[in-house]
């Protein structure tokens, strides 16, 4: 027996797949086939990482953090000047220096 999923749920499955699949860590295949739309495009990687793809191609390594509430970005270089690793490296550097104040 079949049982078909009504319109909000099917839209509730999906969002939940978007959802789970932006969660898992790039790779670096994904980091070089990644291009450019019309915005900015973010691709998240773990614990605060992220690619940042201008419309022009431009490809930067951010690494997001909060301190008192507040947001903060800082940039850890240029795709592909920096690779996926070397960018892993220097997030986790940066979030020790963070966390020592």
């Amino acid at each position: 027996m079949v049982v078909s999923k009504t319109g909000y749920q099917a839209v509730k499955a999906r969002h939940t797949c978007i959802r789970r699949l932006s969660a898992w860590p790039l790779t670096d295949v994904a980091v070089r086939n990644a291009k450019p739309g019309p915005k900015n495009i973010r691709l998240k990687d773990e614990r605060g990482l992220h690619l940042e793809i201008s419309p022009k191609g431009g490809k930067w390594w951010r690494l997001r953090y909060w301190i008192s509430g507040k947001e903060r970005l800082i940039s850890l270089g240029t795709y592909p000047d920096i690779s996926l690793k070397d960018a892993r490296e220097r997030r986790d550097e940066a979030r020790k220096l963070i966390a020592n104040g």
